[in-house]
Order: structure tokens, then C-alpha cells, then sequence
């Protein structure tokens, strides 16, 4: 079954590896690809509709870092995930840092990868449900998962307000 309202962009400068991502994932996403990094930013910043990012970290026309950066200098806030043929800590911190849902090593099995967009695809819906329901003034329910650093986030906010 096709999730075609699920839309990824896939970012490599190696045009067979987005080619391999995307017919990999287009069973379940409606993926699109690039091997430029200014092309991604410029493609993100005109379809809001990107619901994911899959994105090299090495990239000889910039870092995976510059490119988030830039993105979130934009005002863009789209899940990222980066993939890593060196993976090591402190890349990891920085990417992490900086925002990004995940930083996994390549190469990844299609299981792995498929676990990690879906995780990055609920966290990103309850924080748009939390962001939702706290403009809207509405209570928030904590799931499993993630409801209790929600709610913390919302103590968090009420008591900066108060004070």
C-alpha cells in the first residue's frame, strides 16, 4: 500500500544511491531525490509539503550541517535525517544539536531504514499535534512515546509565560 501523502526528499551527491533510496521507500513514500544541496533547499522551500528529509552528511558542495543550517535560517523546521559512511560522536552531538531526528551509518538495511522514517514521521506529527493544541489552547494527552517530554515542554513554557 502506497503512502503517497507521506512525501520525502532524498539528498546524495551519488545519483545511484538516492536512485537505490528511492525505489527502495517508493512502495510506502512518495519520494523525490537530488544530488545537490542547493537544489534540496531550494526544492524544501517551495512544496511545504515535504514531510521528511534523507540527506548525505559528506557532500563535496557542502556539509550536511551548512545545509540544515541554512534551512532552519530559512525558517524551515522539516524533519531531517542524516546518513553517514563515518559515523563517529561528535558528529553525531552536531547533528543531533542542530535538530536533526537521526544520524545513521551507511549502509543501512531497508528494515532499519523503514523503523527510522517511521519514527521520524510520529515524532514529527505529535509535534505538530502539540504545537496545535497548545495555539488552540487545548489540553495535551501524552502517549507513550513521547507525551511526557511534551508535557514537560508545556510546564516549561506556562512557567516562562508566568514569569
Amino acid at each position: 500500500m502506497a503512502v503517497t501523502d507521506q512525501k520525502i526528499l532524498i539528498l546524495d551527491d551519488n545519483a545511484d544511491y538516492v536512485d537505490m533510496l528511492r525505489e527502495l521507500l517508493s512502495d510506502n513514500f512518495n519520494c523525490e531525490t537530488c544530488t545537490s544541496a542547493n537544489e534540496a533547499i531550494t526544492k524544501i522551500l517551495a512544496d511545504a509539503s515535504y514531510r521528511l528529509v534523507i540527506s548525505d552528511y559528506a557532500m563535496p558542495e557542502m556539509s550536511g550541517s551548512d545545509f540544515l543550517r541554512q534551512l532552519r535560517a530559512k525558517g524551515n523546521m522539516v524533519p531531517l535525517i542524516f546518513l553517514t559512511g563515518e559515523l563517529n560522536l561528535e558528529l553525531a552531538l552536531n547533528a543531533l544539536r542542530m535538530g536533526a531526528i537521526d544520524l545513521i551509518e551507511k549502509p543501512i538495511s531497508p528494515e532499519e531504514l523503514e523503523k527510522v522514517i517511521s519514527r521520524a514521521l510520529y515524532i514529527d506529527k505529535r509535534r505538530q499535534a502539540y504545537y496545535s493544541a497548545v495555539a488552540q489552547g487545548k489540553p495535551i494527552e501524552p502517549d507513550k512515546i513521547l507525551g511526557l517530554l511534551f508535557v514537560n515542554m508545556a510546564a516549561d513554557g506556562t512557567k516562562k509565560k508566568a514569569g
